[in-house]
């Protein structure tokens, strides 16, 4: 408890600095009259960006990232009279910071009455208004160009009035924002929900739709019915059913052709930084490295709850043997067309049986274009080659990728020769059940990866992929669960062909096992 304490204040600590850095001295090189003060004021309201870097040179030491620019201009454009930004974002990406400067700007355009902050408790709500606040008392610049805005009265750090009326309110999670009303009767015209979720709630679904009830029946209703109104939620997506996916959702479903939904992540799918201004990719990299798989909450908006078949302590390294010694050794792809974020991955495993065991040599498992899937297979094929090894090529043949032969005969002009590609004409039962099928064999201690392939970015995603696995749950991260399936299992035959049997991967209980 009093380490947690500890981590609390430090925390703490570190938020008030940075909301201190919200005061900026004024600028003493400025040297202008009264006309060339009023243009650059003018200019300053007119330009978010030009007025964050003036204003607030202590924040904006990187400049806006793409998505900054995105949802702030809707928000300052307000083209509709509800106007709704729901922005999935990942940590670290100055989402409150923005935020802030962005009630800072809309406030002296005039742009609203009442502001409420909401967040998943009052401190946390008081915490991201106190840089609005602090900017409003102590920014020497603001103060020189606007005047003192600070009001007379019920001026705290829950709640403050400028001395032109408008309303700040801060409010944690059930806490009534019902009656929040300017002295001029005004009711709220700005509601944000920033880190309104929180993983204790979103494991509870009783509590969780206390919160969303608390959301639709006390939060929106506390607007006007009439006027311009703005909604912003800001928030990672920590688990799959949590309040911003709610959001999401219910913004996708009733306000399609006017709400801003956006998915903000790290890295993009090819892995590059979303925020290139601040971050460069090798340090996003280090982070998801760092945070292993609670990087797929908090920087990737892809919590997935994880699955029950495939256990990571199952997923074993060892050298294996040279590839020559092989006398079974298949390639297979489960491949597909479409590259988006979110369409199926594409996996290529080089498996080899030896002994009674499956040894994975080689994988790639990414959502690549089918330029980037063939080129897989004349990587892998230099690097049979080099070991003076060859194996057997299948591909999972549907209805469909039957047309990815044409792909493989047109990269004949590029690579010289054609990868002896050979349909998996199975008759396959149940994705899933296939691939639970094979569980056995990883409990078991049947199936190893190679030691050189613990740092292997494609090895990772695939092990990711395994214990993922859930049975049931539609997504989009089997596809290297399904290619191994596949390996193994024509393994099996080719095994089955000479010895005349080979055991099944079906798990049985252990008498040893309470």
């Amino acid at each position: 408890m009093r380490l947690t304490k500890l981590k609390d204040r430090e925390a703490l600590k570190r938020w008030q600095e940075f909301s201190n850095s919200f005061s900026t001295p004024v600028d003493d090189s400025l040297n202008e009259n009264e006309t060339e003060k009023h243009k650059r004021i003018k200019r300053l309201l007119g330009n978010f960006e030009e007025f964050s870097y003036y204003y607030f040179p202590r924040i904006t030491k990187a400049k806006f990232a793409k998505w900054h620019k995105k949802f702030t201009k809707y928000l300052i454009e307000v083209n509709y009279d509800l106007n709704i930004a729901v922005i999935k974002v990942a940590r670290d990406m100055a989402k409150s910071s923005v935020t802030a400067l962005l009630i800072v700007f809309l406030y002296f355009n005039g742009e609203f009455k009442s502001l409420a902050m909401f967040s998943y408790n009052e401190y946390q709500a008081i915490d991201l208004l106190a840089p609005v606040k602090i900017a409003l008392e102590q920014n020497e610049r603001l103060i020189a160009d606007f005047g003192n805005r600070r009001g007379v009265s019920g001026w705290s750090d829950k709640k403050f009035t400028t001395i032109d009326g408008v309303k700040f309110a801060a409010f944690g999670a059930g806490q009534s924002p019902r009656g929040g009303k300017t002295v001029d009767s005004d009711r709220f015209d700005f509601e944000i929900f920033d880190d309104f979720d929180h993983p204790e709630v979103c494991e509870n679904p009783a509590r969780l739709d206390k919160n969303w009830k608390y959301v639709l029946g006390d939060c929106f209703p506390a607007m006007h019915v009439s006027g311009k109104k703005r909604v912003l939620f800001l928030n990672n997506k920590i688990a799959e059913d949590c309040i911003i996916e709610r959001m999401w959702k219910h913004a996708k479903a009733n306000f399609k052709g006017s709400a801003l939904c956006i998915t903000v992540n790290l890295i993009d799918s090819e892995g590059r930084s979303n925020w290139p201004e601040a971050y460069t990719d090798k340090q996003c990299q280090e982070m998801i490295i760092l945070a292993e798989d609670e990087a797929d909450t908090e920087y990737l908006n892809d919590p997935k709850a994880k699955g029950t078949e495939f256990k990571k302590e199952w997923m074993q390294f060892k050298k294996l043997p040279p590839l020559s010694r092989y006398k079974i050794l298949i390639a297979y792809l489960d491949g597909g067309f479409k590259k988006t974020k979110t369409s199926d991955t594409k996996a290529l495993v080089l498996v080899g049986f030896m002994e009674g065991e499956y040894h994975i040599h080689k994988a790639y498992v990414d959502n690549t274009s089918i330029g980037g899937m063939i080129a897989w297979h004349y990587d892998l094929w230099n690097y049979l080659k080099q070991k003076n090894a060859t194996a057997v090529w299948f591909m999972e043949e549907v209805f469909l990728l039957g047309l990815l032969h044409d792909h493989f005969d047109d990269a004949i002009k590029e690579y010289g020769f054609r990868i002896p590609m050979i349909g998996d004409k199975r008759k396959k039962p149940d994705k899933d059940l296939r691939i639970g099928n094979i569980a056995g064999y990883f409990e078991r201690g049947k199936v190893w990866f190679d030691k050189s392939l613990e740092e292997d970015r494609y090895t990772k995603r695939l092990i990711k992929q395994f214990t993922n696995f859930k049975k049931g749950v539609r997504n989009n991260e089997k596809d290297g669960p399904d290619a191994t399936e596949g390996a193994i299992c024509l393994i099996n035959e080719q095994v089955s062909n000479i010895t005349g049997g080979v055991e099944t991967g079906r798990r049985h209980k252990s008498k040893h096992k309470l």
